[in-house]
């Protein structure tokens, strides 16, 4: 064994020489490379020195080196992994300066590769093979942007000089050979410009392809793009659609003519739809033959057309269905005959631009042109009474008016659990008196209308047109006057409620509506569904939202105005804190304020359902003030009795029936007992006690109360027997 461990060292030990003496002469050389590499990229793009260096020689060098690179950091591994626990520091050393000559060597390799791609480069320019120029700059500009190694180079800012003069040039050339190929010329034939001919001419013969990639690749293809499809658009497109004239294609191939009668078409003299769009398809399938190039990688699916849609596309659809389009619709049904031709014959239009890119999948504008022309025609009536309904929507909603039934404002509403409208009697349909705004009025006029139109109408595409529409104006509402009246929805407590009014209103008069209109309109369209009762619960859930979300802030504005009056605290005073008192009068005025907005606004149950609400807020949080403390002194007691009046005067003058308030205020009786609660004796407390049938026991649990008495009264004999019977 120790014979061969005697060999095995002694082989270790030669590897190791040899390791030595190959690392050694490779960092010389490494080195020398590395030193006629920079004295070459220096000489060439610094100071503009001859070079006499073949850089393809030092190319080669450097791939040898890559392999001799290879070759030894194999070794090394080799070494190390042989003994790992015993690796000596000559293997560290010798990998330490590996990885050293590696950066080394990649530094070279990057330089090297630049010059070389950039000397083909500048080779392609001069041969005129603009694509294959083009596609070296881009590899150029990928070099000199991401790899760190360029970038650490003591000159890359004249590298990336040297790129971008090497571009300006190359593109320039580029572009001169590009702009020959496509010519425009617009010649007028008369004195007074009435006449004019324009011509588009495509050279044939030059390699379009080629040219236009290498544009894309110099980054210059958008712009080009976007000049051609304007003078494209401006020139041919939009003249084809809006004057009298005539389009022809010249024998060649190459030359698209299109002469204009008029610079206008005539007043009261339409163009025929269909001719337009015969000599739309002319003019794209002449551009199509001439430019449908694709662009970048193969299988890209981006063409030289496909780049013209997406500037032009929507542009010209638009103007087609404007200029063109919606006038040759039919306001008669003696011309859907002819209108059907010029739908085939959209259709053969759009479908061209679609199937070579023109026109992109999510473009549709010209498909909705394929419908039925009566949908069309009654587009027209139904927009204007959208136009009408959105104007009343905006408008100030304090214009108001008077609505419903007076004296029978108590009258218990049909709208709060409303089912099923036939199921709901006549007499259910009386509406509470209250104030409405005169838009929401106007709204439902313009509705009615609508809904007469529809059934006073033989066509049943028109009815079911003005029935869905309709339907629609009353979605709308719902969902753009909260928006279009936010701000005061949300700070204005009156217009919160004329909302609320107006929802409730529009709901109940639809109910009429919906019984008087549902079995005309059901006949006309065939016994279908004819449904408006079931927006109806929406109107009255998004009205109520409105009055809801105001009721909210107003009980927030009560509620944090109580915790900062100091009632919390005030058995921890030394003194009675003015702050309660004035924050108790503070809460007062905001009831006063509500009371003189809502009372006169409101149907009388809402008012009071409104302002029981908030009112049932305050003495909730005022009784569970009082419940909390721990200890409650004669002095405090008195102050307590002597707020909670003003409370309890206040609260009572808000309501006109006395009633009102017992049954809209649900802890009321419970703050009327903690008032007599505090200034009352022992005796008096076990009377409204009663063994757990007194009044006392009616709004307490047993727990509350014994907390109440140990709070408010010392300990004595009297005390304890109380506690002890109160179960």
């Amino acid at each position: 064994m120790n014979f061969l461990a005697d060999i095995l060292a002694t082989a270790d030990a030669a590897e190791l020489e040899d390791l030595n003496c190959r690392v050694q002469e490779f960092t010389e050389v490494i080195s020398n490379l590395k030193t006629d590499v920079s004295n070459v990229i220096e000489g060439t793009y610094v100071t503009f020195r001859p070079v006499l260096i073949d850089h393809l020689d030092m190319g080669r060098k450097a791939e040898t080196l890559n392999q001799d690179l290879t070759e030894l950091l194999s070794r090394v591994e080799i070494q190390i992994s042989r003994d790992p626990s015993n690796t000596t520091s000559d293997l560290s050393r010798l990998k330490q300066a590996l990885d050293e000559q590696c950066v080394d060597l990649n530094f070279i390799n990057s330089l090297l590769s630049f010059h070389t791609n950039l000397i083909e480069a500048k080779r392609n320019e001069r041969n005129t093979l603009f694509l294959e120029c083009s596609k070296k700059y881009r590899q150029l500009k990928q070099q000199i942007l991401h790899e760190e190694t360029l970038k650490s180079f003591s000159n890359y800012q004249r590298l990336c000089g040297e790129l971008r003069r090497f571009y300006s040039r190359a593109a320039l050339r580029t572009l001169q050979e590009w702009q020959p190929l496509i010519s425009w010329s617009v010649i007028d034939l008369d004195l007074d410009k009435q006449k004019s001919e324009i011509s588009l001419k495509i050279n044939t013969i030059t390699s379009k392809e080629q040219l236009i990639n290498a544009l894309y690749n110099f980054d210059l293809l958008s712009l080009e793009v976007e000049k051609f499809s304007k003078q494209l658009l401006n020139n041919t497109l939009l003249p084809i659609i809006d004057k009298l004239c005539k389009i022809l294609v010249t024998s060649s191939g190459d030359t698209l003519m299109l002469s204009t009668c008029t610079k206008t078409k005539p007043v009261g003299k339409r163009k025929p739809c269909i001719d337009v769009l015969n000599e739309l398809i002319v003019a794209f399938q002449f551009i199509y033959s001439h430019l449908d190039v694709e662009i970048g990688e193969t299988g890209s699916q981006t063409t030289f057309i496909t780049e013209l849609g997406e500037e032009i596309g929507d542009d010209f659809c638009d103007h087609l269905i404007e200029h063109c389009l919606e006038e040759a619709v039919p306001k008669n049904v003696e011309d859907l005959e002819h209108f059907s031709k010029i739908i085939k014959k959209m259709t053969e239009l759009d479908d061209l631009l679609h199937e070579k890119g023109f026109l992109s999948n999510d473009n549709n504008k010209l498909k909705h042109y394929k419908e039925d022309v009566k949908i069309l025609m009654t587009d027209r009536i139904s927009q204007c009474y959208l136009m009408k309904a959105k104007s009343m929507m905006k408008a100030d909603l304090f214009d108001i008016m008077d609505a419903g039934v007076k004296d029978k404002a108590n009258k218990k509403t049909f709208y709060d659990e409303i089912a099923n409208v036939d199921q709901i009697s006549e007499s259910s349909f009386e509406f509470p008196h209250m104030k409405i705004s005169k838009s929401a009025d106007g709204i439902l006029h313009l509705i009615e209308k609508m809904l007469k139109e529809a059934t006073s109408n033989s066509s049943k595409m028109i009815t079911r047109t003005l029935y869905l529409r309709a339907r629609h104006i009353i979605k709308m509402y719902c969902d753009l006057s909260p928006f279009y009246h936010k701000h005061v929805l949300d700070t204005n407590p009156q217009y919160s409620a004329f909302f609320y009014n107006n929802c409730q209103y529009l709901a109940h008069r639809l109910t009429l509506l919906a019984r008087k209109y549902k079995e005309p309109l059901s006949i006309i369209l065939d016994d279908e569904i004819v449904v408006i009762s079931d927006l109806i619960p929406v109107l009255t859930s998004t009205g109520a939202q409105a009055l809801r979300n105001q009721l909210n802030a107003q009980k927030r504005k009560i509620i944090d105005t109580l915790g900062n009056s100091g009632l919390i605290t005030l058995m921890d005073s030394k003194e009675i804190p003015s702050s309660i008192e004035e924050s108790i009068c503070q809460i007062c005025r905001q009831f006063s304020f509500l009371q003189s907005l809502w009372e006169n606004v409101l149907s009388n149950a809402t008012y009071c359902k409104a302002l029981g609400y908030l009112c049932n807020a305050c003495v909730e949080d005022l009784t569970r003030t009082v419940c909390s403390y721990s200890s409650i002194d004669e002095t405090s007691a008195k102050h307590l009795i002597h707020v909670f009046n003003i409370v309890e005067k206040k609260l009572t003058s808000i309501f006109e029936d006395p009633q009102d308030i017992v049954k809209n205020v649900k802890l009321w009786l419970k703050f009327k007992e903690i008032i007599k609660f505090l200034g009352a004796d022992l005796n008096e407390v076990e009377a409204r006690w009663e063994n757990g049938k007194g009044p006392l026991a009616q709004e307490f649990t047993a727990q509350e109360v014994k907390k109440l008495i140990r709070a408010a009264f010392s300990g004595s004999i009297k005390r304890a027997s109380i506690l002890a019977a109160i179960q």
